[in-house]
């Protein structure tokens, strides 16, 4: 049978592994992963559409960071990370470009299709940053000349 010394060594033992247990309970999210995957596809449909479009798409972050590549995003539930499968977006954040994502029409933002490309890829070769997410992100895709692009911020 137990003894008063075995049945203490017990009680401390399942003591502990009970707290452990409840401290690996407590530490796991309440909530799943912030779905990033959708707002990727949606910008994946406005760049891989045939015309001329655009989309507004909620997300639900604190802070993003959006590459030619992907998007990522931080919640309290966690990070979160999709790269776009209709290729190379531009992130778009300020200037003339921004006006253009907003819907002005390039010809009357840029002096020609020439310096519009060149914004485009400067806006490419851009390090990006985290940064505080907005409620939503806007998606547009165009052509001017040679250059078609997805614009995205």
């Amino acid at each position: 049978m137990f003894d008063a010394t075995t049945g203490w060594y017990s009680w401390a033992g399942v003591s502990l592994a009970a707290a452990g247990l409840l401290a690996v309970t407590f530490g796991l999210p309440t909530a799943p992963p912030p779905d990033v995957r959708a707002t990727a596809t949606a910008v994946d449909g406005v760049a891989d559409s045939d015309y001329a479009g655009r989309a507004t798409i909620d997300i639900y972050a604190t802070q993003f960071r959006l590459t030619p590549l992907g998007l990522s995003v931080i919640t309290d539930n966690g990070r979160a990370h999709a790269t776009f499968d209709a290729g190379p977006i531009v992130p778009v954040s300020d200037g003339p470009l921004r006006a253009v994502l907003d819907g002005a029409d390039p010809r009357r933002v840029f002096e020609g299709p020439t310096r519009f490309a060149l914004a485009v890829e400067q806006a490419r070769s851009r390090t990006t940053r985290w940064q505080p997410a907005p409620d939503s992100l806007s998606a547009r895709q165009l052509t001017w000349g040679e250059t078609r692009v997805t614009l995205v911020g």
